[in-house]
């Protein structure tokens, strides 16, 4: 069953004006690949589980939180070496095929609620902006 837009030709002539707002959360980059060598996004607690395997290797983890595991690799490790690790871990961003029609559409305005780079990626490789 596809779903019932009755009023789609509002909603294409808006798009058409450039009349619509998009807002996007994490979620936006959830299929998304990032960092050097590439890797699925982390979702949830894999970030945090990420960080305490690559700095922790011999440690059980134990689902602590994001907070918990960078305090203490900042304590161990220094702020350095885990913002290396984060930078190499996010950076770049292999926008999803979906992100990258994003920029083909003329948007009133674009809000994210969290660090995107996806939709950022999307935008400098497009082609033609609208």
């Amino acid at each position: 069953m596809s779903p019932d837009f009755p009023n789609s030709s509002e909603l294409i002539a808006a798009t058409s004006r450039g009349d619509m707002v998009l807002f996007l959360g994490a979620g936006v980059n959830a299929d998304c690949e990032m960092g050097d060598p590439p890797k699925p996004a982390p979702l949830g607690n894999n970030l945090s589980h990420d960080l305490s395997k690559h700095f922790f290797p011999d440690e059980a983890y134990n689902k602590e939180s994001l907070k918990a595991v960078s305090s203490k690799i900042q304590n161990i490790e220094g702020d350095e070496k885990l913002r290396s690790y984060l930078i190499n871990r996010l950076h770049p961003v292999h926008a999803t095929k979906a992100l990258m029609q994003i920029p083909y559409i003329q948007w009133n305005s674009i809000y994210t609620v969290n660090i995107d780079y996806g939709i950022e990626t999307a935008y400098s490789n497009a082609e033609q902006k609208v």
